[in-house]
C-alpha cells in the first residue's frame, strides 16, 4: 500500500443499553487459562476441538487490510480459494478440490457459509468482507453443517453483529494504479434494548496495470461496491437477526492472454512450417500487430458484470435449557460476461454464457 490510512470513530448519541446481551466481538479473558487472549471462535477451534483449522479475526482482518478471500491465504494456511473469475473460480482445502476455471456451475467439495448460511454457487464469494467479525477455516468432512455434506471443510464466515452503542467508523485506502478503497460502517440503538442496526457500505475501484492498445480498457482492474443492511432485536426469550446484502462488479478481468511469439511448427522430419504471422496474413489478410504480451489488442473488449443479493433471517428461541433456532434464507446471483472475441483484432468466436442462479434454504436446529 502506497498510500495512507484514514480511520475514524465518531460517537453519536449515548446508548442505554449497558448491560445489552449483543456485542461487537467477544474476547476471552487474558487469565492464566488463556495467556494467548485469543478469542472465542479462536479458542473453540484451535483449541478445544480435535481437528482444527484456521481463525482470523476482525480486528485483524482490518489491520492486515484483509478483505477478498484470496488476501486470507496470507495468514490461512491450508486455503486457496482460486479466485479467477466470477462464474469459474474453485476453492481448494490442503490442495483438494477442482482447479480454477474448470467445472463450471458444480458445487465446490469446500463449504461456504456466511452468518450460518450455506451458499453453494461460487459466485457467492465474489465480494468484499469489509464488516468482518471473523473468518475461519474448519479442516476435514463437516458432515452436514451448514446445510451441506463438504468433503475437506468449510469457510466460515461471521460479520459483525449490530451494537446497542453508537458507532461509525470510515476507512479510506489508496494503492498504486489510482486503488482507492472506502469502507463506512455505521450502528446503533433504534429501540434501547430491544432492536439496533448496522450498515456497511464499500467501494473498492481501480485501474488496470495493462491496457488494450484498442479500446484502451484496463485490464485485471477493479470496480465494485457493496452494502449490508442488519436489524437486530432481543427480546427475553427470542433473539431474532435480519441481513440485506447486495454486491456488484463490473471488471475487465477475463481477457485473452494473445500472442506472445512469432511462434512456427518443426516436424519430425526437419521441415519447418509458416510461422504464425504467415499463416495469418495468408489466411484472414491480416498482419501480426504485436508479440508483446504487455500490449493486448482485444476485440470487443468487455466487462463481466454480476451481482449478488442476499436476504436472510435467524431466529432463536429459549426453551428451558433448549434453544430453537430457524434459519431462512434466499439469494441471486447473475453474471453477464461480455468476453473479448479475439486477440490481435481477430474476432472469430462470441462463446460467452450467462449466468442465474437463486437459492432458497430453511434450516432449524
Amino acid at each position: 500500500m502506497l498510500g495512507g490510512l484514514a480511520l475514524g470513530a465518531f460517537p453519536l448519541a449515548p446508548g442505554h443499553a449497558e448491560d445489552a446481551k449483543v456485542e461487537d466481538v467477544i474476547v476471552s479473558g487474558s487469565g492464566a487459562d488463556n495467556p494467548n487472549k485469543l478469542t472465542r471462535d479462536e479458542t473453540r477451534v484451535l483449541v478445544n476441538t480435535p481437528r482444527s483449522g484456521g481463525v482470523v479475526n476482525g480486528e485483524k482482518a482490518q489491520e492486515e487490510h484483509l478483505e477478498r478471500l484470496s488476501d486470507f491465504t496470507q495468514l490461512v494456511p491450508n486455503y486457496q480459494p482460486n479466485i479467477g473469475n466470477p462464474r469459474t473460480s474453485k476453492p481448494a482445502i490442503r490442495g483438494l478440490g477442482a482447479g480454477a476455471g474448470t467445472g463450471d456451475g458444480s458445487e465446490s467439495d469446500t463449504g461456504f457459509i456466511v452468518d450460518n448460511v450455506f451458499y453453494k454457487h461460487i459466485g457467492f464469494q465474489w465480494a468484499d468482507f469489509v464488516d468482518l467479525q471473523s473468518f475461519e477455516l474448519a479442516l476435514g468432512p463437516q458432515g452436514t453443517t451448514g446445510g451441506k455434506n463438504t468433503t475437506v471443510g468449510d469457510v466460515i464466515i461471521k460479520t459483525q453483529l449490530p451494537s446497542f452503542e453508537r458507532k461509525a467508523t470510515v476507512e479510506t485506502t489508496f494503492a498504486n494504479y489510482s486503488h482507492i478503497i472506502e469502507k463506512l460502517n455505521v450502528t446503533g440503538p433504534i429501540v434501547d434494548d430491544k432492536l439496533a442496526y448496522r450498515v456497511a457500505f464499500y467501494l473498492d475501484k481501480g485501474d488496470g496495470w495493462i491496457n488494450d492498445a484498442v479500446t484502451g480498457a484496463g485490464l485485471l482492474n477493479n470496480n465494485r461496491w457493496g452494502a449490508r443492511g442488519q436489524l437486530l432485536y432481543t427480546g427475553d426469550e427470542i433473539t431474532d437477526r435480519v441481513i440485506f446484502n447486495f454486491g456488484t462488479s463490473h471488471e475487465t478481468n477475463n481477457s485473452t492472454s494473445g500472442v506472445f511469439g512469432n511462434s512456427f511448427l518443426l516436424y519430425a522430419n526437419g521441415t519447418m512450417a509458416a510461422t504464425y504471422a504467415a499463416t495469418l496474413q495468408k489466411r484472414l489478410g491480416l498482419p501480426l500487430l504485436s508479440i508483446d504480451p504487455y500490449t493486448q489488442l482485444l476485440t470487443h473488449t468487455g466487462t463481466l458484470d454480476e451481482r449478488q443479493q442476499e436476504i436472510s433471517n435467524e431466529l432463536n428461541w429459549q426453551i428451558g435449557e433448549n434453544t430453537l433456532t430457524s434459519i431462512s434464507a434466499f439469494g441471486s446471483y447473475i453474471l453477464h460476461p461480455r468476453n473479448s472475441l479475439g486477440s490481435e483484432e481477430t474476432a472469430t468466436l462470441d462463446s460467452h454464457v450467462n449466468t442465474y442462479a437463486n437459492q432458497y434454504s430453511q434450516e432449524f436446529r
